[in-house]
């Protein structure tokens, strides 16, 4: 069949398998790459792809891949030579066997969270290749992409490009740029750090250079790390007790005209009572396991809670946080940007990780980025703003696998995710003096702001910037020079020419610069190693040309034009320098713009507009993005033939200066404008123009859409209303426009028109507006000499309004869902001319039964857990109503059944056993009414024993160790319903009676450094109807005073004592089970810690009362 999407178009074949299922083909035209998508029957298993790539005899191979193992680099994606065994990789393989030879890509092609897997392994003529990733509940598996090429490089971008566009990835076009508080302050950092850094940012112009962001990081929050206690310390307003003093720095941040970001981990708890760390939020303990049924934890009574309810109430509670630390409709914080940390952690499957990802994203208020740091990058493509490209960098050149190492991994193998999964983040940018063990030499600080500028990526300073002793003036140049982002990654040449595991990296980064008037390179060339090399630049390899093209080289960082070059260039470099070019193609035609020193993309940032007048030989263009009062250069090259006449720009004559080195340089500070136009006259004598464009009078507005404007006028001409003008400056604003300063202060239009002669009708949409809300227009001309018409006439409109829409995300329609259990209800609103002002949540009893409201909310997402206290069939609606009035609703249906009956017969609660044990668990199974018992599970605690799928229900588990045990009988029908009984019962250990606790010389022999708990109901057990006591034995390494303390597995601390020790001499406590105040505590696990003296060591202890 036809094939047309965003790739393209080509054709799609379907397979039909013989085991049954689809396998589809999809090619491109004028493509090296095609997707193949496997559907079977079955809602398990996985779908498995094997093939042989027959590229000739393996040479000396190396391969792109994603380590399976997540604390190998976190998942981030190296590259290292292929050896004779089996490369596994979690994502997706390139490699590459030289640059005569065919190489190979095999990635995902989806972005689902279904384990995808592949591998690689040489073969006789090529490589054989394996893909696989598990199914989803229609038999459908990831869908792969294998790209045959001989440039692999770039067709990585190419395949990213695919998947973002297969995939629908919606990727944030506005990069962050700005200072992280974290290396300048650690967790110490204070509101004061804040405010000076803020107050520098804004005096020192590093705000005007593009650093606009200022993200707080780990130390604002009360409680160690993720303590989950997500608000304000005392030092920042705060205590204790949740409070909203973040909302004083977010508001002082923003008074500077700076955007505030703020650290956090909401996945990982590390002060977790029983010493684990990771449970997903100990603000609500159903997610550790040793707390379901705990009748503290919130909406549960002392009923045994599930895994999934624990997961529903944390997404709940997070959901709610993320509205309220970003400020979702106007309230609360109003934080901008949110680092999100330790993502990596927290329990559940992979997709119930991305759902939860889904959740943080979903939830904030509408522009809020979100950066990933330490997350499961591929499981959350499509839900997140930015991802941090490697671990944290550390300031200096080399710290083992910190330093800048991190940034190099980020750089050199995941720039092909940039602006196709998310935008990168190569962590922070240090420059800082050598001193005290830290710092970078001066070399080295040119280097690091090089790689990181060239990234395309998130911008950050590490450094303390206004502190001279740590950044010279020479050194803050580096921070100037890479702001604001341009946004494009570069291309790591020789990626598959280096060993990242020997800490070997590409030697040339590429960015391509393309404009509509003509493209050319930017290429970093580097050298990593400890000792100076010479580097060649092949200009074939590099930049995809012909051997005989001719090109112009600028030196950015030593502001030289080394002249035309052609084939290649040699490069020397010292240790750890770089240097960095334009590579512009010659044109002998005309002069040519070969260099601009605003930024280290030459052009990219602040070149908006080039146009050759070659009857007139004159030069126009603007260039934006300048720093007021800073000299702004273009350098040019003059070809034969042409002389600089005259140079102006916004009416003022430029600076020319033609340099020794073949260049011409033009230079021009402005004292007001960041955006300037300019003309350079190459003609036979000096601009005379002086007469500009009419005022245009006729403007009107032709038609109101809901986010657009469409105006209309007639054209002036280039004097007066004779001739063609140059350009036009189409400007709006909510505020009314009545003079020159009023339109300098409104929005500018991109994609203006250009000119028609004098007299014609133009048109022109205005898009990108707020609906219902009333817009001011106007607009001037200019000619090619720089030579502004009058403001126009204004006009104003009020756009139209549309009524919102309403997503129910969940439950989906047609849910089915047992008696007793919680649905979430989630919805959302989206306004696309305004904003969604209330959402409310109905349910009632069938499609005529009144309407009963569940919730409301004044903000556009709306969260409810509906407890099912009957059967039957219920309607669920969402209704949003946005800022104008307009409403919209949409509705599911679910079904509730009733669940089967769970008794267990045998053991009964309590029952003990000596090891090794055989405990037969039996159950009495009843299914609810109309429905049958299709399968009845046997479980310890969460780990599973046996299924039986007919009566009777009984199990036999055997050899069992001493331990306290939760045994459960899981039930489930065909409708869905599932019911569970759990016992508890305690199996001893038998130990020979080789003494009497508390008797000298006959109790059991304790190591050096070792603790005993025991008494006659055997090791770590305090039977109270056989012993009154547990002895705590220990022999300490050093003389000291020990402390013993015993805690609830909650962490509360019931008893304590003190004891005087001597080294290697045996010491004893004993314990008679009761709290501080003499009660005699529950039966239970208590955690018995002995401290001091050369000891540290936790022991459990069982209570069976």
């Amino acid at each position: 069949e036809d094939l047309t999407n965003g790739i393209g178009t080509g054709k799609r074949v379907t397979f039909t398998l013989t085991g049954g299922g689809t396998l589809r083909i999809s090619v491109y035209d004028n493509e090296r790459f095609f997707i193949a998508a496997m559907a079977r029957s079955g809602a398990s298993g996985t779908n498995q792809y094997t093939a042989t790539f027959a590229s000739g005899a393996p040479s000396n191979p190396y391969v792109w891949y994603t380590p399976v193992n997540y604390y190998e680099h976190r998942h981030r994606p190296l590259v290292i030579p292929l050896g004779t065994g089996l490369q596994e990789s979690l994502w997706g393989v390139a490699c590459k066997d030289g640059d005569n030879r065919p190489a190979c890509i095999l990635a995902s092609g989806g972005i689902d969270a279904r384990g995808q897997w592949t591998s690689i392994q040489r073969a006789s003529n090529g490589f054989n290749l394996v893909a696989r990733s598990n199914v989803n509940s229609a038999g459908e598996g990831q869908p792969f992409i294998f790209v045959a090429t001989h440039r692999p490089v770039h067709d990585l971008q190419r395949y990213a490009e695919a998947v973002r566009i297969t995939n629908n990835v919606i990727v944030d076009t506005d990069v962050p740029c700005g200072f992280s508080t974290w290396v300048a302050f650690g967790d110490g950092v204070r509101p004061t750090d804040v405010y000076v850094t803020a107050d520098n940012m804004v005096n020192m112009r590093l705000k005007d250079y593009g650093y606009t962001l200022l993200q707080i990081d780990d130390g604002w929050q009360y409680g160690w790390r993720c303590s989950g206690s997500w608000w304000a310390r005392s030092e920042w307003g705060g205590g204790n007790t949740d409070n909203d003093a973040m909302k004083t720095i977010a508001d002082q941040i923003h008074a500077r005209g700076l955007r505030a970001g703020l650290w956090m981990g909401v996945f990982n708890d590390e002060d977790n009572p029983d010493w684990r760390p990771t449970c997903w939020g100990h603000q609500y303990p159903q997610f550790d396991p040793d707390f379901r049924g705990d009748s503290r934890c919130p909406g549960n009574t002392g009923g045994n809670l599930n895994y999934h309810l624990g997961l529903d109430i944390f997404k709940t509670w997070l959901a709610n946080l993320m509205q309220r630390v970003t400020g979702v409709g106007g309230n609360n914080w109003g934080f901008d940007y949110l680092k999100m940390d330790f993502l990596d952690q927290g329990n559940g499957t992979d997709l119930e990780y991305r759902e939860a990802c889904r959740i943080l994203k979903d939830n904030m208020r509408a522009g809020t980025q979100v950066l990933h740091s330490n997350s499961k990058q591929m499981n959350v493509i499509g839900v997140l703003t930015a991802m941090r490209a490697g671990d944290d960098v550390s300031p200096r050149w080399s710290d083992g696998s910190a330093g800048i190492d991190p940034t190099l991994r980020g750089v050199s193998y995941q720039w092909y995710a940039h602006n196709n999964f998310w935008i990168t983040d190569p962590d922070t940018v240090h420059i800082r003096v050598q001193s005290g063990g830290w710092g970078v030499t001066y070399t080295e600080a040119q280097s690091w702001a090089t790689i990181a500028g060239l990234s395309g990526g998130i911008l950050k300073m590490g450094d303390r910037f206004w502190d001279t002793t740590q950044v010279t003036a020479d050194r803050l140049h580096f921070y100037k020079k890479i702001a604001p982002p341009y946004g494009v990654a570069a291309i790591p040449i020789d990626m598959f020419e280096h060993n990242s595991s020997s800490r070997d990296y590409p030697n040339f980064f590429v960015v391509p610069v393309k404009k509509p008037w003509g493209s050319y390179w930017v290429i970093g060339v580097f050298n990593w190693a400890g000792t100076a090399a010479t580097k060649t630049v092949d200009f074939v390899k590099c930049f995809e040309v012909g051997a005989q093209e001719v090109f112009h080289i600028f030196d950015y960082w030593s502001d030289r034009y080394l002249g035309t070059h052609s084939g290649s260039l040699n490069v020397t470099l010292d240790s750890h320098a770089c240097k960095l070019y334009a590579v512009v193609p010659r044109d002998v035609t005309r002069p040519q713009i070969v260099s601009t020193n605003r930024h280290i993309s030459q052009g990219g940032v602040d070149l908006a507009a080039v146009n050759w007048d070659a009857g007139n030989k004159i030069l126009t263009g603007t260039s934006t993005r300048l720093v007021t009062g800073v000299p702004y250069t273009m350098a040019l090259s003059i070809p034969a033939g042409f002389t600089l006449q005259s140079a102006t720009a916004g009416g003022v004559p430029m600076q020319v200066v033609a340099g020794t080195d073949n260049v011409t340089r033009v230079t021009i500070t402005s004292p007001t404008a960041v955006t300037m136009n300019w003309v350079l006259n190459f003609g036979s004598g000096t601009v005379t123009d002086t007469t500009p464009p009419a005022q245009t009078t006729t403007l009107a507005v032709a038609g109101v859409g809901l986010s657009s404007v469409t105006l209309r006028w007639t054209a002036p001409g280039d004097d007066g209303n004779v001739g063609t003008a140059a350009q036009y400056d189409i400007r709006y604003a909510t505020f009314a426009i009545t003079n020159d300063a009023t339109f300098n202060a409104a929005v500018q239009c991109t994609g203006e028109p250009a000119p028609l002669a004098a007299g014609a009708q133009q048109t022109f949409t205005v898009t990108g507006l707020t609906g219902v809300t009333t817009y001011y227009f106007a607009m001037k001309a200019a000619d090619a000499s720089g030579n502004w018409s009058p403001l126009s006439n204004v006009v104003s409109t009020r756009t139209a309004n549309n009524p919102p829409r309403v997503n129910i995300s969940e439950p989906a329609d047609g849910t089915v869902m047992s008696l007793g259990s919680i649905a979430r209800i989630s919805a959302s609103g989206l306004d696309d001319d305004g904003s969604v002002a209330r959402m409310e949540l109905y349910i009632s009893p069938g499609s005529t039964a009144p309407v009963q409201l569940l919730a409301a909310d004044n903000n556009p997402t709306i969260s409810y857990l509906y407890s099912t206290s009957s059967t039957g069939t219920f309607v669920i609606s969402a209704r949003a109503t946005d800022n104008a009035g307009a409403t919209a609703t949409a509705s599911v249906t679910i079904t509730v059944t009733a669940l089967p009956v769970v008794l267990i017969t045998q053991p009964v609660n309590g029952s003990t056993y000596t090891a090794p044990a055989g405990i037969t668990i039996a159950a009495q199974v009843t299914p609810a009414a109309g429905a049958s018992i299709t399968e009845v599970n046997f479980w310890n605690g969460d780990a599973w024993l046996a299924s039986i799928s007919a009566s009777p229900y009984s199990y036999t588990w055997t050899g069992v160790p001493a331990g306290s045990y939760m045994l459960r009988v899981r039930a489930s029908d065909n409708r869905g319903g599932v019911s569970q009984s759990t016992v508890g019962v305690v199996v001893y250990q038998v130990i020979p009676d080789t003494g009497t606790p508390g008797i000298p010389g006959t109790e059991p022999p304790v190591p050096s450094g070792e603790v005993r708990v025991f008494s006659v109901s055997g090791e770590g057990y305090l039977d109270t109807t056989r012993a009154d006591r547990v002895e705590i034995a220990f022999v300490a390494r050093r003389a000291g005073s020990v402390a013993i303390q015993v805690y609830t597995l909650r962490g509360a601390l019931v008893r304590e004592a003190a004891v005087s020790v001597q080294a290697g001499t045996r010491h004893g406590w004993s314990w008679d089970g009761r709290d501080a105040q003499g009660r005699t505590l529950p039966a239970g696990v208590y955690i018995v810690r002995v401290a001091g003296a050369g000891l540290d060591v936790r022991r459990k202890v069982v209570i069976v009362n």
